[in-house]
């Protein structure tokens, strides 16, 4: 099977451009270009390898899940399997102070390369030559851990680092999101070496990704040039942060009123999608050791429960939970264990909303005999409601397709008009809540 199998992938929108085919090559005879897309080299031999651990095409969930957990799956699970749920940040002030949501990953990875538990991770950072875009790399030191704080809201080919890891000594942790953790669960089932040298799998909760035309359209709209940029961030600041230009002479500027959760983000989710996301029933790393979110966990007033940096974690694995506990014993994270659905209804509500919609579009596809992913689920059946609900999130998705379009609509969003309205949003977001609320009481 040749690398034309890959192009036969990227042609059909099934590449999630997780990097995995690049990681397992042999020869090296797979890159990527400019977009993180597979291309052709001539030095291919056709081993089929590439085809085999790609997750674009298939992830069989009902073996996968068997094997790391001996339970069936569920398609209805939503959340996966998992034995423990705590809400937690990092004890070390400034990385729970700099990190997106309480900065437990981060923390997490230090203390196991401290205690030579692992000898690096594979993450993201800000690429030096191009600080509104991000790099995979193999952080094996404190400072490169500090340098991956952050939420990175873009296309990152982790996986193509497997190719490096299975070159080195040691044991590393990957951090991924749920296409990364499908690839290297299927690349493990074929390369022991990666099996054995990926000792730790942390997940993050992923709703969809965007388009690297995201962040470079809104470095444009800054007028703030790339030689002057240090740092591009989505959850710069005080928590819940906000879209953020660092400059190199120390200053910041915020792009805009609104902070991550009420603000421009909701609207560049539509606008610059990508669009193999919408097709994935994954949206909590169902297949990780430990998965991590964002506890967005309201009380009876409609007020945060977990403010100022906290991180929901899902405790999945043996593995993982041993290593949260000796981190928690050890003092280097705090974790309050969650009990009941309730205290992260918010966060299942967001899965069960991305599943469904994966599967009517899944069904849409298949309706149509167009290449669709292969997630070896029977087909459900998909009520009236989940089909209109999906036509009507359809329709907020069309003006992404036109890139002249988007970028008009990006720039009123991000002008004086814009952050207005999203003012006016707000205030009536919030008004309509506290009424709900007073109705809920009396």
């Amino acid at each position: 099977m040749s690398v034309n199998k890959i192009r036969y992938v990227v042609d059909n929108n099934l590449c999630v451009r997780c990097g995995t085919c690049v990681g397992v090559c042999p020869l090296n005879a797979i890159t990527l270009n400019d977009r993180n897309y597979p291309v052709k080299n001539s030095s291919c031999t056709g081993c089929g390898h590439c085809i085999e651990v790609c997750p674009g095409i298939d992830v069989d969930f009902p073996e996968l899940t068997m094997q790391l957990f001996r339970k069936r799956f569920n398609i209805n699970g939503l959340l996966g399997f998992f034995t423990n749920a705590y809400a937690g940040y990092a004890l070390d002030p400034d990385i729970r102070a700099n990190a997106s949501s309480g900065g437990v990953i981060t923390q997490l990875l230090i203390y196991l390369l401290e205690k030579k538990i692992i000898d690096g991770a594979i993450v993201a950072v800000t690429d030096p030559e191009a600080p509104c875009q991000s790099k995979p790399i193999i952080a094996k030191t404190k400072d490169e851990l500090l340098q991956s704080m952050q939420s990175r809201y873009t296309i990152i080919p982790v996986n193509q680092l497997f190719g490096k890891i299975r070159q080195m000594e040691g044991k590393f942790a990957l951090v991924g999101l749920p296409c990364h953790i499908h690839g290297f669960r299927k690349l493990a089932n074929i390369d022991p070496v990666i099996r054995d040298r990926i000792y730790l799998v942390l997940g993050l909760y992923c709703n969809l990704n965007l388009e690297q035309e995201a962040t470079l359209d809104l470095q444009k709209i800054s007028r703030i040039s790339q030689k002057e940029i240090k740092n591009f961030e989505y959850r710069g600041g005080e928590w819940p942060g906000a879209i953020r230009i660092t400059k190199k002479n120390g200053n910041t500027h915020n792009l805009h009123y609104s902070n991550y959760k009420d603000g421009a983000f909701n609207y560049l989710s539509r606008l610059y999608y990508a669009k193999r996301c919408l097709y994935c029933i994954d949206g909590s790393s169902e297949l990780a050791d430990i998965s991590f979110a964002d506890p967005w966990v309201q009380d009876g007033n409609g007020d945060w429960v977990f403010k100022g940096g906290w991180t929901l974690i899902f405790e999945r694995t043996e593995k993982g939970g041993m290593l949260l506990a000796e981190a928690e014993r050890d003092h280097a994270i705090f974790l309050k264990r969650l009990y009941g659905y309730s205290m992260f209804k918010r966060f299942i509500n967001n899965i069960n909303k991305k599943r469904k919609m994966a599967l009517v579009r899944l069904s849409n596809l298949k309706n149509k005999n167009k290449p669709a992913p292969e997630y070896h689920v029977d087909d459900p059946t998909i009520p009236v409601k989940d089909r209109l609900k999906e036509y009507i999130f359809s329709l907020t998705l069309v003006f992404g397709k036109y890139e002249g379009v988007r970028k008009i609509i990006t720039a009123i969003i991000f002008s004086r008009i814009g952050i207005s309205l999203t003012k006016l949003r707000i205030f009536l977001k919030y008004r309509v809540s506290n009424i709900r609320l007073s109705n809920r009481r009396f």
